[in-house]
């Protein structure tokens, strides 16, 4: 159960209607409040809510340690363990999960699991999902960084209204991913909806 608390206040010079939302809900370093949400919606005549909400906070602890010079493991309390290491081109170990893939794959698995949790709740009824994301590392001023990451979704549905359904889930799924709202990455998505009834 979430706690709401809401402030209130009003602002003057305001004439016209319009809505501004302003929300933060990640650390809250910016403000020293963590997981807390701000919106303020501003009405004719100027008056200007504001309203927080406290959210639960949740932390994921992970473990590593080092194998041998090259490799070491990571391990999480009732997860089996990853064998990480460099990638080969940076002299590590071909064949393990460097960082770099873990990284961009928390993004292809945040977009999934967002969009199977979503669509369960919208009814969407889907044949089949694939999605392969690819994040580029170019050297800047400060060092090595992944500055993007391209994601091809596809999903495969029966039906136009189905297809447009999954559209609008996959578009939530995306913005609501707590991963790549965390990133300094620029994420880009290019969707395929496929209506397989129709060919």
């Amino acid at each position: 159960m979430q706690e709401i608390t809401a402030r209130f206040s009003l602002e003057e010079g305001r004439e016209r209607i319009r809505i501004k939302d302003v929300v933060r809900c990640s650390s809250g370093k910016s403000d020293g409040l963590a997981g807390v949400g701000v919106r303020r919606h501003t009405f004719e005549g100027g008056a200007e809510m504001a309203a927080e909400a406290r959210f639960k906070t949740f932390e994921y602890a992970v473990d590593s340690k080092t194998l041998t010079e090259k490799t070491g493991e990571l391990s999480a309390e009732g997860m089996p363990n990853i064998i990480t290491s460099a990638p080969p081109e940076f002299k590590g170990e071909a064949g393990l999960w460097p960082p770099e893939q873990l990284f961009v794959s928390s993004y292809a698995a945040c977009l999934l699991i967002r969009f199977l949790g979503y669509g369960k709740r919208e009814g969407v009824e889907y044949e089949s999902w694939s999605c392969r994301a690819v994040g580029r590392m170019v050297r800047e001023e400060q060092g090595w960084v992944i500055d993007r990451i391209d994601a091809y979704a596809r999903v495969e549905v029966r039906g136009p209204e189905m297809a447009k359904k999954a559209d609008e889930v996959l578009t939530l799924a995306d913005n609501r991913c707590p991963i790549s709202n965390s990133m300094k990455s620029e994420v880009v998505l290019h969707r395929e909806i496929v209506d397989i009834s129709s060919g």
